[in-house]
């Protein structure tokens, strides 16, 4: 079993289907010391300040700060080096500029980290969706396809990683059991600092 908490303290048990209620509710006691210490560390944190999309404002890209520019002419430019370059007279529009193109990374970035695990981890989706849900990271539909949410791509090439690995294992197990665990761990031996990271730096990541 295992307790995970939501980055807005929201606490999430796995467990077994098999294992009683009784067993899970025990385990929760014995960590409720812990649970109270992480949900304090949660109301501490910084909360999210709506982005203004204005002149200097820092975005995140594969981990590392984008700052946003406004320039008198011109086409519209993100590039890899810490730059978003955008047309002054598309100030307006920055907000939609801005989330279409990562939209777009999203998707190329996330195709290439599935490729790339398609042939050891013997199994590929049926299908890929960009989505703008807020309250989880990705998910496995009952067909097979994975969707996964655009705001990932603001993280680290190794988080994104493990979310696409986790994603793909469910391919293979549905539940979140030990089985699936040990699928995980396979491919990426500490999932659970990636998840802590996202844990940690969620509010960063959002627009």
């Amino acid at each position: 079993m295992a307790i995970e908490i939501k980055a807005d303290g929201v606490v999430v048990v796995r467990a077994p289907r098999r294992v009683q209620p009784g067993l899970i509710a025990g385990f929760v006691k014995r960590h409720a010391d812990w649970i109270a210490l992480k949900q304090a560390e949660i109301t501490q944190r910084p909360r999210a300040e709506p982005k203004g999309f204005v002149e200097g404002e820092d975005f995140l890209f594969l981990g590392q700060t984008c700052r946003l520019h406004f320039v008198e002419a011109g086409v519209p430019k993100i590039d890899f080096n810490g730059h978003i370059q955008l047309p002054r007279a598309k100030e307006s529009q920055a907000r939609d500029l801005i989330e279409d193109w990562y939209r777009a990374q999203a998707r190329k970035v996330i195709t290439q980290n599935i490729e790339q695990r398609v042939s050891e981890m013997g199994c590929r989706p049926s299908g890929l969706r960009i989505t703008g849900a807020r309250q989880r990271w990705g998910s496995c539909g009952i067909r097979g396809a994975l969707n996964f949410n655009w705001r990932l791509v603001m993280a680290p090439p190794d988080i994104i990683d493990y979310i696409v690995v986790h994603e793909m294992a469910h391919l293979k197990f549905r539940g979140h059991g030990r089985q699936f665990w040990k699928f995980v761990e396979q491919f990426v031996p500490r999932y659970q600092e990636k998840r802590q990271w996202l844990s940690d730096n969620s509010v960063r990541m959002a627009i």
